[in-house]
């Protein structure tokens, strides 16, 4: 670059001279002129240079494109969301008829009590009610030692009060559930009655002879405890066996690996089914299967009988 350009692009230029008789030249960076920045944009090699790029970045830019078209036209599609069951999303009020509403001034809840408040139910925006136990039952355990699956109990009310409940909420939108008990009856249930003296309902329950002890007296067959602590086998006299219960000595367990008993339980659903009922709760469900051998004892921990250990597990079998 001649002087004429080193002053134009350097027009400020400043010499020092320090004490020790050196000098230094400080020059100010002022830029390129337009003039000058014209010229280098007009020179072939910058010219080429940006086209260069410039292809390089539309065909990078066109790769990119076409690839992720690519990738959405080829990707496997995902399947259509499945359609949902009104269970999968429903939202159910559990009522609990004893105490819910008493209509007959009896000081307990029944049917009718329930169908009062159909209204208030649909006005919370609920799918389903469930309702505890409405069979008829001994009232060891309000309910749950059922002496008939088939049946109301009449301090709710007759047959003709639930058939009229459901239909109501039917009209309303409104679904039912019940509960559904299969692992025990009461031991007043005429299936046990029958089992103790009857053949043919001779493995409804589970039933075991028991051991002999060295001193000739029986004891029951296994340590196994119930829920409710003690032993989960007591002696019947008429029988003279130990049946199982897990619960209450009042609620001896059902035999599920009986396919009779199995049958039996099917025709109580079906029978429901019909009534107009949407689906069950199993309760006691945790509890359903023993191990087939009945001899053995449970290793002895030394732990008692937790509060948490009386809740019931409950699942929902729905129509």
């Amino acid at each position: 670059m001649n002087g004429e350009a080193a002053a134009a692009v350097h027009p400020a230029v400043d010499v020092v001279v320090g004490s020790d008789g050196r000098s230094t030249v400080y020059r100010e960076f002022v830029g390129l002129k337009k003039e000058d920045l014209a010229r280098y944009a007009a020179d072939p090699y910058w010219v080429r240079l940006r086209l260069g790029l410039m292809a390089v970045f539309c065909v990078g830019w066109l790769g990119m494109l076409t690839g992720a078209v690519l990738i959405i036209v080829l990707a496997p599609k995902c399947p259509p969301c499945p359609t949902m069951e009104w269970w999968q999303s429903a939202v159910v009020y559990q009522v609990y008829p004893r105490s819910f509403q008493d209509t007959n001034d009896d000081g307990v809840g029944d049917l009718k009590g329930v169908q009062k408040h159909l209204e208030y139910f649909k006005n919370l925006s609920i799918t389903a009610v469930w309702l505890n136990s409405i069979y008829p039952s001994a009232n060891v355990d309000f309910g749950y030692d059922v002496t008939d699956h088939s049946n109301i109990s009449p301090v709710y009310g007759t047959m003709e009060d639930f058939v009229n409940l459901v239909s109501n909420m039917h009209r309303q939108g409104l679904k039912l559930i019940m509960d559904f008990i299969p692992n025990h009856t009461s031991q007043n249930h005429t299936w046990f009655q029958e089992s103790r003296r009857n053949a043919l309902y001779r493995d409804f329950y589970i039933w075991h002879p028991g051991k002999e002890l060295r001193n000739g007296t029986k004891a029951p067959p296994n340590n196994w405890l119930s829920v409710y602590g003690g032993s989960a086998w007591t002696y019947d006299d008429v029988r003279r066996e130990y049946y199982f219960h897990q619960f209450l000595k009042e609620q001896p367990d059902l035999n599920l690996s009986n396919p009779e008993v199995i049958q039996r339980l099917d025709d109580v659903l079906k029978f429901w089914l019909e009534k107009g009922v949407d689906g069950f709760c199993i309760d006691s469900a945790a509890y359903l299967v023993e191990s087939s051998s009945l001899s053995e004892d449970e290793p002895v921990s030394g732990e008692t009988v937790s509060s948490m250990d009386l809740i019931a597990t409950v699942f929902v079998v729905l129509h």
